[in-house]
């Protein structure tokens, strides 16, 4: 019996502290929410967030201090201000203004030193100098303890406090330190501080609307604009709880489409009009929080809002101007047009990307200037409205130029009916061309953004971005040749040369923002891993048609120009079939130049270093598997070619290993010594050099190879020429012995200004007097014959870098050689496509006593 009443006892004495903590609870009016140490520069913010229990008159009998480093209390170090505070407000009190503005984007209510805290620091709360509140040990560093909240938070939990001058550790929660490291906002951290979310303890006040959206006030509400509720604890509502009335529209009843008790997300029944003035009442009857004891709210609530008037309708033409760029650029407008391409995210062959359509008046609504196009570009890329081609819609936004693009940054796009467009045929050559970014391009812009036909047949001159980014280039009047090919050198016969190139262009692109393709698209339906399947120079399209853009390169190319997105696939014809074998050139021996595109067997991928000196990069297969591929590929094309004698271009300088790869791989086919090599070891300082192999049943080496570098003629300079290597054969048939010199001269792109050759503007590039110096010293030294043959038959072959109506390959001419393409095969003859544009850098010159033998050539 006493054992029970002993129990009985107790728990009554434990009844009745709780009953005591209830009341403490309930009679406070502040208490210490959070607290946060953050991530900015200088450790901020650093802030304290306090929570307004109940309404309060006069603030000024509360204050703050904080207790640095376990040092015990300082006292009340920051006194509120004689102000009145609301039950359920958060206030904010920081070390410094800017850092809490930048990471919470609003302004802290009062800056102090007080709150200078540092993670491992506690806070005490003071009411009339007494403390009543208290976040951590004041004499304990919190470094290294349970409560340490370096660059994080803490926050009390809900229902507790104020705790009195013991701190609590189990009333908070934690994100744990450094848990904000590398953050910049709040609102885009991992763990973010739960600002203003702390709900008091059950029972002490009454619910209230804590935010709502649309903001009270607001005044640019979109028609279709949901309605959001959020109040200050979890909430019960009933019945008919809320009431949206407009100016305009009237009355609006809606559904609740989502709620988690503390937010309602109300969808109205109808859409609001333009230039509606709305206000949203919450009923306080009919909200009623979920306590043990539950209590309505105080009184209705009520916000309004209002939904702005579109601007005022302006045609696309005048959005365009005249001019390149838009008179409204940077305005609001409204226009009503036709859909005639859509290129936006997720359309029905998942091959556009563009994040936008292209929209065009009516053709009642076109103005009589030729130089303002009908159509524009609307980027609508936030959330895409589901379009057909022949929807009429009314777009609102900002006309925009985007890189020199005249656009309109949709705001609101709408389905109003539907309608059609006359296509626009466009004839090349343009009318005029522009300058623009370093380079002439066709003058399209009366029709950017229209929908129009390329009624001519139009043939591919450049595919060089074709896998990356999707691009063919296009021309009317057939392909385009280098201007020096076929005319001499020179300033305005090259400017008119490009400006006659640019107007007979036009870009294809693929409408992807995307770079590397998977499938290609061109040819539709994609280009597969198939023989024969790809688009080539020369292939030929008619009737192209699509929205034309004027752009720096949907995959980001950087090639500024306009270009045809089209809406109808484009059907190629192959009128430049790959040839199916070799050329025949006839005669008993056949020698051929061939350029290995950098054939290395040195793996770039391995880190290694190339050349001479082991100090240049490498060039070649990044790995062992496109090595393979690269060399199989090599040697069928030798094998097909059957050439008796073969200079290769670009090889790695690493003694004879390339070269004795090449030549492994064309016997591991054609059997054990069907091929060999001339062995020349590295050939000067380059990382690439030339080469020499020859079938072994055919030909015998005459003699001993020559190189031609700066030693034996300083006007040949092999800083940037590579050698020349002669060699003589000896035919086994006959016993007729012939001397082939193969070469590598300087290339056009890299410039040779520290030589004082520069590019002097007339169409021969950079270093033209380097290259033509080697030439003459190329046709001096095979004049004193260089390799001991006896036999003045001499064939200069390889890459010259040179077009054929350029200084070096004139030179040669000059010293007697004759251009074996030009003369054998014409001016059609090309060795090379180089933007766009066909022409002959790989030659086969021969001596007077050699081109009477010489039966044929081809490239």
């Amino acid at each position: 019996k006493s054992l029970i009443q002993g129990i009985i006892m107790r728990n009554s004495i434990l009844g009745l502290l709780a009953l005591m903590a209830l009341a403490n609870t309930a009679a406070a009016q502040l208490v210490v929410s959070g607290v946060i140490d953050g991530p900015l520069a200088g450790g901020v913010p650093k802030a304290v967030e306090v929570y307004v229990v109940t309404d309060i008159a006069d603030l000024s009998i509360y204050g703050l201090g904080s207790a640095n480093n376990g040092g015990g209390s300082d006292g009340e170090e920051f006194t509120f201000p004689a102000v009145a505070a609301n039950a359920g407000d958060f206030i904010y009190v920081a070390s410094q203004a800017n850092g809490f503005t930048t990471f919470f984007g609003f302004d802290a209510n009062y800056i102090s030193g007080a709150t200078s805290i540092n993670g491992d620091d506690a806070i005490e709360l003071f009411k009339n100098g007494s403390v009543i509140d208290v976040f951590g040990d004041i004499n304990v560093d919190g470094n290294g303890e349970p409560w340490e909240y370096l660059d994080g938070w803490a926050y009390r939990v809900d229902g507790t406090g104020p705790d009195g001058s013991t701190f609590a550790l189990g009333n908070w929660t934690f994100s744990g330190p450094n848990a904000l490291d590398g953050e910049t906002t709040n609102a885009t951290a991992a763990t973010p501080f739960p600002l203003g979310t702390y709900a008091a303890a059950v029972g002490d006040v009454a619910p209230r609307v804590s935010s709502t959206t649309p903001a009270d006030g607001a005044t640019d509400v979109a028609e279709d604009a949901d309605i959001e509720i959020s109040f200050s604890e979890a909430v019960t509502v009933f019945d008919t709880w809320f009431d949206i009335t407009c100016d305009d529209s009237g009355a609006h009843t809606g559904t609740v489409t989502s709620g988690d008790n503390k937010t309602y997300v109300i969808d109205p029944e109808a859409d609001f009009v333009a230039g509606d003035s709305c206000t949203v009442t919450v009923f306080a009857a009919q909200v009623e929080d979920q306590d043990l004891s539950p209590d309505n709210m105080v009184e209705d609530f009520s916000f309004s809002f209002s939904v702005p008037l579109p601007p005022p309708l302006v045609f696309i033409h005048d959005i365009q101007g005249a001019g390149n760029s838009s008179p409204y650029n940077g305005q609001a407008v409204t226009v009503v047009g036709i859909v005639t391409g859509d290129f936006q995210d997720g359309d029905a062959d998942e091959r556009s990307n563009l994040r936008g359509f292209y929209v065009q008046e009516e053709d009642s609504d076109a103005d009589a200037d030729p130089l303002t196009s009908e159509g524009i570009f609307v980027f609508d890329g936030s959330a895409p409205l589901d379009l057909n081609v022949g929807d009429q819609v009314r777009v609102t936004g900002t006309a925009t130029e985007f890189f020199g693009e005249t656009q309109i940054s949709a705001s609101q796009v709408e389905i109003i009916g539907t309608g059609s467009v006359s296509v626009t045929a466009v004839a090349l050559p343009a009318a005029g061309v522009v300058f623009a970014n370093n380079e002439y391009i066709p003058d399209l812009e009366q029709y950017e953004g229209m929908l129009v036909t390329f009624p001519d047949l139009l043939t591919v001159t450049e595919l060089f971005n074709l896998d990356r980014f999707g691009e063919l280039l296009l021309a009317q009047g057939g392909r385009f040749e280098q201007f020096t090919n076929n005319n001499a050198p020179g300033a305005a016969g090259l400017l008119a040369h490009q400006q006659d190139i640019a107007s007979r262009s036009i870009m294809l692109d693929d409408g992807l923002t995307i770079q590397n393709p998977d499938p290609i698209r061109y040819p539709n339906p994609g280009l597969p891993n198939l023989v024969g399947a790809s688009v080539r120079a020369g292939d030929s399209v008619v009737g192209l048609t699509g929205n034309i853009r004027y752009s720096r390169g949907s995959g980001g190319s950087g090639d500024e120009t306009y270009r045809l997105m089209p809406t109808v696939e484009p059907v190629f014809v192959v009128d430049n079939p790959r040839p199916a074998s070799a050329p025949n050139v006839g005669g008993s021996l056949r020698v051929a130049s061939f350029n290995v595109l950098n054939y290395f067997t040195t793996l770039d991928g391995s880190g290694a270093i190339c050349g001479p000196a082991m100090d240049q990069g490498c060039r070649g297969a990044d790995n062992q598997d496109e090595f393979d591929r690269q060399q199989a590929k090599l040697v069928t094309a030798l094998l097909a070619l059957d050439a008796d004698v073969v200079g290769l271009v670009e090889l790695e300088n690493n003694s004879a290993a390339s070269l004795q790869s090449i030549v492994d791989g064309l016997n591991d086919v054609a059997g054990v010594g069907s091929y060999d090599l001339i062995d020349t070891g590295t050939i000067g300082i380059d990382v690439i050099r030339v080469g020499l192999v020859y079938q072994t049943g055919s030909v015998t080496p005459f003699g001993g190879h020559a190189i031609l570098d700066s030693s034996v003629d300083p006007n040949f300079i092999d800083t940037e020429n590579r050698p020349a290597l002669a060699q003589s054969f000896q035919e086994i048939a006959t016993a007729g012995v012939f001397t082939v010199a193969v070469n590598h001269l300087k290339s056009k792109g890299s410039p040779c200004d520290g030589i004082g050759d520069p590019d002097a503007g007339d169409g021969q590039g950079n270093c033209n007097g380097t290259r033509t110096d080697a030439a003459v010293a190329l046709v001096d030294w095979l004049a004193t014959d260089p390799t001991g043959s006896g036999d003045t038959d001499f064939l200069i072959m390889g890459d010259l870098n040179a077009y054929t109506r350029e200084d070096p390959v004139m030179a040669i001419e000059a010293a007697g050689y004759t251009n074996l393409l030009e003369t054998l095969v014409g001016e059609d003859a090309y060795s090379f496509l180089f933007d766009g544009q066909v022409g002959t850098l790989d030659h086969a010159l021969s001596s007077v006593d050699l081109t009477g033998q010489v039966s044929g050539a081809a490239a």
